[in-house]
């Protein structure tokens, strides 16, 4: 029995001897190594009437000659926001946007005509407040209370403005007021322009209550006008 064993184990140890000796593994010389995969991020580009390339800037002059700047993040940086159902409580996370990367300006990050202003926890905190569209008569909300929201309307389109000489067109006349849901007048707030692949031009700070746009009790109390700009496209 013991010479069976024997007879065995040395069987066994000869074909392993045999395998290191002719069954070595064959290495591929044009093997392809797994490298991790290349995450690449959309860049969401400037929009026409508010064209916010990375190193542009715009310099405004008021009506009390003082004069300021605004100006674009040097390059696009990554952002990034969350979804929620609000009709939760607490809210419910229903997804994530991946990272784009975006223009930012004063600290905000710029997706076409909207800033990322919030986290969209509640409707008091939206994620994106919009500032501007092409569309005559569009309207849209950029603060909801609970009896006041306010409101921006686009009220004029390829308009002519002219500035210390210069004539800005086409221009967007944006008009700025408060809904009251107990009156029904409304509170004047200001009015924007803002020209084809210029960008704002002007404001005007408005005072007033009235039931249209371009009512009577429109009064203008402070402006800033645009006198140079720059625009990196």
């Amino acid at each position: 029995m013991k010479k069976i064993i024997y007879f065995v184990l040395l069987f066994a140890l000869t074909l392993v001897s045999c395998k290191k000796e002719g069954d070595e593994p064959k290495v591929e010389l044009n093997a392809t190594i797994p490298v991790d995969p290349i995450i690449v991020y959309d860049t969401i580009k400037p929009s026409s009437y508010f064209p916010a390339y990375p190193g542009s800037y715009w310099t405004y002059t008021d009506d009390k000659n003082q004069s300021f700047t605004s100006s674009i993040s040097p390059t696009y940086q990554k952002d990034a926001y969350s979804n929620y159902d609000i009709n939760r409580a607490p809210p419910l996370l229903i997804s994530t946007v991946d990272s784009v990367y975006v223009p930012f300006s004063n600290g905000y990050p710029i997706w076409g005509y909207k800033l990322h202003t919030g986290t969209g926890y509640s409707k008091f905190d939206p994620v994106f407040t919009q500032f501007l569209s092409e569309n005559l008569g569009a309207a849209w909300t950029v603060k909801d209370g609970n009896h006041d929201r306010t409101y921006e309307h686009v009220i004029a389109k390829d308009t002519t403005i002219i500035i210390n000489g210069h004539s800005y067109y086409p221009t967007l006349v944006i008009f700025g007021y408060i809904y009251h849901d107990n009156s029904p007048a409304i509170t004047y707030l200001y009015r924007t322009y803002y020209t084809k692949d210029v960008g704002q031009i002007k404001y005007e700070r408005l005072t007033g209550y009235g039931t249209s746009y371009a009512g009577n009790g429109v009064a203008v109390t402070a402006t800033s006008e645009l006198t140079s700009y720059f625009i990196n496209k």
